[in-house]
């Protein structure tokens, strides 16, 4: 009997010991995920603050775009050298942006989505990286192209920003670079709004996630 109530003993502490061990794996995991959603938190952000900066940068083209504009209306009216640093401005002086998302890809292949047990919050997750983030990616991409190609493939042909004049007499070339400067202008302001829209959606998945850390223990 006494050998009986031993080998019952040993079983026990065998299967509570496995269970101890299964219990603190458990832990494990779950640390690890919330020390990862933290780390994307910090990404939204420098993401949130990238986004200000830009969308600061982008407004300040206003007076530029206004001066384009008049060009459009008056081309050989504009003052020339207003016109170079117009130009200059809307095709240079602007940035784009790429969301980080290198926690986020740590998370997915890591598995640690599932042991935050968060239905609603990983799906605004998802929303963020696998649509809206790619979205203003590929719009950005399309944008810094329209720019780029019409700062070093088709404006030197156009127009000297050094010597401040044409480099054409034909009317035909000054009005299609001129349409092309309004479609990039048009594009700019497109890129703002899909900014500026995407802005708004980090600021609510950065607060859902705030208010997860917090209930969890990972707050601030």
């Amino acid at each position: 009997m006494r050998f009986l109530a031993e080998g019952v003993l040993i079983i026990s502490s065998v299967y509570l010991a496995i269970a101890l061990e299964g219990a603190s794996a458990e832990r494990g995991r779950r640390a690890e995920a919330i020390a990862a959603l933290t780390a994307l938190r910090a990404e939204l952000q420098l993401d949130q603050a990238d986004a200000r900066e830009i969308l600061d940068l982008q407004e300040s083209q206003g007076g530029s775009g206004e001066r384009i504009q008049a060009w459009l209306s008056h081309p050989r009216s504009l003052p020339a050298d207003s016109l170079s640093a117009a130009l200059l401005h809307v095709l240079t002086d602007n940035r784009t942006m790429y969301p980080r998302k290198s926690s986020w890809t740590t998370m997915v292949a890591e598995g640690q989505l599932t042991v935050l047990d968060a239905p609603e919050l990983i799906s605004r997750l998802a929303n963020l990286y696998e649509h809206a983030n790619v979205r203003l990616e590929y719009n950005g991409a399309r944008y810094d192209d329209t720019t780029q190609d019409m700062l070093r493939g088709r404006m030197p042909y156009v127009w000297d920003v050094v010597g401040h004049r044409f480099l054409t007499t034909d009317d035909m070339s000054i009005t299609t670079f001129g349409n092309q400067m309004l479609q990039v202008q048009r594009q700019n302001r497109g890129y703002r709004a899909l900014l500026v829209a995407w802005s708004t959606e980090i600021e609510g998945v950065e607060a859902d996630v705030e208010a997860y850390l917090e209930r969890h223990g990972g707050g601030a």
